[in-house]
């Protein structure tokens, strides 16, 4: 067999849930797999322990420029000397894929529904492609490709794999017969509980991914009261802004990471910014959710999760539009129906079958 490309972002949700995907795709077939990644991280590559063959392009010049254009650029050189039997990428293509002039091989695009035109909304995606369209275009049209009409057709593949719950797709029901529909797919950190909250449960579990900002010590407490959560556990890569050790009479403990599947099972609910990976992973858990959104697409999610009866977003300042305790007992219901529905799903096996059966053609 040959070899199967694998783009993915540097963001820590895209290239891990792509490495849950890689591990799968072992098992399925003989292809080679390689990585190929911008030459840097948004997160700490050690936490990854299974190898897989990688390869690094540039993303910078002596000029300044749009990360896709030396990316591109370099993508482009690869594939001239080396034929891959199909290209998958988990990767925001605006930011790494918009100028790039791909060969005709099998392509694969896995993301969510929200980002593509199947849910026609105004992503943040959509908000840079109006900042970028003419600079985008014009790298375009020196290679003689054709320009670019809005974001959503860079999201557009041979075959396009979401790795988002059933609960999240019912809410699109008019899917394009190439667009498919996997379940949840995200990666967590595998580890011990700490022995500082080993003993705790019922505690609000605050998951900021690498994206979100730290709440105020306000939020943290009208979340807890509304869902009568104990103790608050913080989990955030980022360093950078105050960390109150109490919110009234609860203690907050902080971690740069945590296993938060084994976490998350003892906690009573989840405040996160909205990422897909941490919501996704709070739905499948059962547990009800408050959203505090740092940008576009978090409030995006965060309105699904209102639609499903499951959680709760705030506002632009960073605080819940109503919450009363009998909302937050509504808000467990709807957060346990969608583990419910989503617990025969397996996103990342069904994503990796989709690929190796598309490879194998």
């Amino acid at each position: 067999m040959g070899d199967l490309a694998l783009i993915a972002g540097p963001a820590l949700g895209h290239f891990g849930r792509l490495y849950e995907v890689a591990i799968r795709l072992r098992e399925l077939t003989d292809h080679r797999i390689v990585f190929i990644r911008p030459d840097f991280d948004r997160f700490d590559p050690a936490v990854f322990t299974e190898r897989f063959d990688t390869i690094r392009l540039p993303t910078k010049r002596e000029k300044p420029c749009l990360p896709c254009l030396p990316f591109g650029d370099a993508l482009e050189e690869l594939f001239a000397d080396r034929r891959f039997d199909a290209i998958v990428q988990d990767c925001n293509p605006l930011g790494w894929l918009a100028t790039a002039r791909l060969p005709d091989w099998t392509r694969i695009n896995v993301t969510n529904v929200f980002l593509t035109r199947a849910a026609g909304l105004y992503t943040q995606q959509a908000r840079s492609f109006e900042r970028q369209v003419d600079h985008i275009n014009a790298a375009r049209a020196a290679k003689d490709m054709p320009p670019v009409r809005d974001v959503h057709e860079l999201y557009e593949a041979d075959a396009v794999l979401y790795a988002d719950p059933g609960p999240i797709l019912s809410l699109f029901p008019d899917l394009p017969e190439h667009h498919h529909g996997c379940g949840g797919c995200w990666w967590t950190y595998e580890g011990d509980v700490p022995g500082e909250i080993a003993g705790l449960d019922n505690f609000l579990l605050c998951s900021l991914g690498s994206t979100g900002r730290m709440p105020e010590v306000e939020l943290f407490e009208t979340v807890a009261d509304l869902f009568d959560c104990g103790d608050i556990v913080c989990v955030h890569t980022e360093t950078e802004g105050k960390r109150p050790v109490t919110a009234s009479s609860r203690r907050i403990h902080y971690f740069d990471r945590l296993p938060l599947a084994a976490v998350m099972a003892k906690a009573g609910a989840v405040l996160s910014q909205g990422g897909a990976g941490s919501t996704y992973q709070a739905l499948a858990a059962g547990k009800p959710m408050a959203i505090k959104p740092t940008h576009i697409n978090h409030a995006i999610l965060g309105d699904m999760v209102e639609r499903l009866g499951a959680g709760i977003a705030a506002d632009s300042r960073g605080r819940l539009p109503y919450a009363d305790r009998d909302m937050g007992e509504e808000f467990r219901h709807g957060a346990q129906a969608a583990a419910a529905a989503m617990s025969d799903e397996d996103g990342a096996s069904e994503i990796a079958r989709r690929i190796a059966e598309i490879a194998a053609v």
